[in-house]
């Protein structure tokens, strides 16, 4: 959303200097096995124009040696990242639709709720289908087999069709992790999900993996003059057949396994949950390592339609807003007060890297302050048992705490609560203790901040001073 990831041969040609002396650059620094360049919103169209520099075709890094963490990092940035706009437009229409069923605008049943249920609902339903393509696109595949895969995923009435009559099979029976095959292919159990496939992510990602190791193979042994029609033939047919024999089942396991887990926690005690999650939330996204907690719950979120992991990183953005509103009103900086400005209307936006770079990170103490109102923030939404639904982020996020089958709004007055809480206490702690950060000062060196100032604010940039990763 927010950075450039590089993955460099030689760590020690970085000038990190001139790239944090860049006016259009927020920070730098190196975390999770990459160079990470912090830009900001507009960082797309920096990687188009580098790409274009570097003479990359293609989105996806050849990394022969890279840890197993990094490189999970880098396919759910790879695959996922292309359809979040899409998604949050779903979420959007999904809230929207809701919200009017809650304060009695729309019924259910309706045809203006049918249709808008449709646009709201298409995305999260064919999710393999528009993932199917990412991944293919990731992959270096041909991307019509992806949405083939994808489609062949989410065929209608296989879940009726194989999953009726006696069962002939159990997976890890006895256990909370049991799977159940009621069909078989040619003697092999197909241990088909009690919920389909629509609504998932994992096992069509899996199913493209393999899917593109199989036509780089094709290619290799198929001749061109038969292998216009062939190659497909094997590769759908083949990752097809994986998939619902093989990576379906065990990506259902692992699903199993990890929601068992996450709810185990969350059962055992939801305070102890929420302050876990929380307060390791904020350091992660400062290092860019964030992804695989947010993963697990749009697996949740597609597959069930309710999140359990997003309310308690919800109050994170605003504590971290609050915190640089009271900067904003404290400081006696010009300099700072130019930097806050950008970084609330981010932060209003759940963006928080400028909150970071520019004001809280400065002054470790206020990003400990910020760290605490969003844990406290977090224990709120954890008393309230509070779930999320689809829909956006930012100021308008409370449609996503509307119950969609229900209109029921308790959620959304935790998530208020919960919000204020933790703007209040992160405001008060950083107001009542504030000092000015070293690189704010007006004393300091006018030099190239003072450069650096009037060129981001001449354009309408958001800058950063920020030295306190280094």
């Amino acid at each position: 959303m927010t950075r450039l990831r590089f993955t460099l041969k030689d760590d020690s040609v970085v000038n990190e200097k001139q790239l944090k002396s860049n006016t259009k650059i927020l920070t730098a620094l190196r975390s999770g096995g990459k160079y990470q360049v912090v830009i900001g919103n507009h960082v797309g169209d920096v990687y188009v124009e580098i790409n274009e520099c570097l003479g990359l075709a293609q989105t996806k890094e050849t990394i022969k040696k890279e840890k197993l963490v990094n490189k999970i990092i880098a396919t759910i940035a790879g695959i996922i990242l292309p359809a979040l706009g899409a998604m949050s437009a779903a979420g959007l229409v999904k809230g929207i639709t809701a919200l009017m069923n809650a304060l009695g605008y729309l019924e259910k049943g309706s045809g203006t709720f049918v249709l808008l249920n449709a646009i709201g609902d298409a995305f999260f339903y064919f999710m393999p289908v528009i993932i199917g393509y990412t991944a293919a696109k990731y992959y270096k595949m041909t991307e019509v087999l992806g949405i083939l895969i994808g489609l062949i995923i989410v065929f209608p009435n296989l879940l009726g069709q194989l999953n009726s009559g006696d069962v002939v099979f159990t997976l890890l029976d006895n256990t909370a992790f049991a799977v159940e095959a009621y069909s078989d292919f040619f003697g092999i159990p197909i241990l088909f999900p009690p919920f389909s496939y629509t609504y998932t992510l994992i096992p069509v990602i899996f199913a493209v993996w393999l899917a593109s190791h199989v036509e780089k193979y094709c290619k290799k042994v198929i001749p061109d003059i038969i292998g216009f029609a062939y190659i497909p033939f094997v590769v759908v047919l083949c990752s097809s057949l994986a998939t619902f024999l093989v990576i379906g089942p065990i990506t259902v396991v692992l699903q199993n396994i990890i929601e068992y887990i996450v709810l185990a926690l969350l059962n055992f005690n939801k305070v102890i949950a929420a302050i876990v999650i929380s307060t390791s939330y904020q350091p992660l996204v400062v290092l860019g390592l964030h992804w695989p907690v947010l993963a697990i719950d749009w697996i949740n979120l597609a597959a069930k339609g309710y999140g359990v992991i997003l309310p308690y990183v919800w109050t994170a953005a605003w504590a971290q807003t609050a915190a640089v509103i009271a900067v904003m009103l404290k400081t006696k900086s010009k300099k700072q007060k130019q930097v806050c400005v950008p970084a609330i209307i981010s932060g209003l936006m759940c963006i928080i890297e400028p909150a970071f770079y520019g004001v809280t990170l400065v002054k470790k103490s206020r990003f400990i302050i910020c760290m605490l109102g969003a844990t406290t923030g977090s224990i709120v939404m954890a008393l309230f048992n509070a779930v999320t639904y689809p829909g956006p982020n930012g100021i308008i996020g409370f449609l996503r705490y509307i119950n969609p089958e229900t209109g029921d709004f308790k959620f959304v007055w935790a998530m208020m609560i919960a919000t204020i809480v933790a703007m209040v206490i992160t405001f008060i702690g950083i107001y009542f203790t504030f000092e000015e950060a070293d690189i704010y000062k007006d004393d300091l060196e006018e030099g190239l901040y003072e450069k650096r100032l009037m060129t981001s604010s001449s354009k309408g940039e958001i800058t950063t001073f920020s030295n306190s990763l280094e």
